[in-house]
């Protein structure tokens, strides 16, 4: 996933249009707003899965070209934030911290009675001793996440604690280094 995702207006950029100036007049009249997903200081990590890592002076060439073209910035990690105010301070009030937000009437904790009794499901289910204890991840299995590195960890704390079990819950390029 590349960290930046950018939208004009009510309509969208097309990275097919031959007429950049034409394309750019139409947007002037609207709003521009631009999203970063991701941590562009994680472009020199050699296990980050952004394509941009091979080469980061064009990547940010093209981030301050169209950081300086839009009204608004929204940075979805909270200390990214000050690293794009320090690096833009001419534009630094155009950026804000926008979180990923959980529906907590979807997603809530089970009170311990009931979180013990789908434990001891889950852990029949599998045929897993029911005094395993279980360590879940739920993510991309990708480079960034670092997924083996959390294998190895797995690997010391199992040694220590032999009921312990790895759930892993994802999928991606790393799936099958996984088995």
């Amino acid at each position: 996933m590349h960290p930046l995702l950018c939208i004009g207006g009510r309509n969208s950029i097309s990275p097919m249009r031959s007429n950049v100036n034409g394309l750019m007049k139409r947007y002037t009249s609207n709003k521009k707003v631009f999203f970063v997903h991701g941590d562009v200081r994680d472009l020199h990590n050699p296990h980050a899965e952004m394509k941009w890592s091979k080469f980061p002076w064009l990547y940010f060439q093209i981030e301050k070209m169209l950081i300086l073209r839009m009204n608004r910035v929204f940075v979805v990690k909270e200390d990214c934030v000050n690293f794009y105010k320090e690096r833009y301070p001419f534009v630094a009030e155009r950026f804000s911290f926008l979180p990923t937000f959980v529906d907590v009437d979807t997603f809530y904790p089970y009170s311990d009675t009931e979180r013990e009794k789908r434990k001891l499901y889950f852990l029949n289910m599998q045929n897993l001793p029911t005094s395993s204890k279980l360590i879940l991840f739920v993510g991309r299995l990708e480079g960034a996440k670092d997924p083996l590195l959390l294998i190895d960890t797995f690997y010391y704390v199992n040694e220590s604690n032999p009921d312990t079990r790895l759930l892993v819950v994802g999928s991606g390029s790393f799936k099958e280094k996984m088995m």
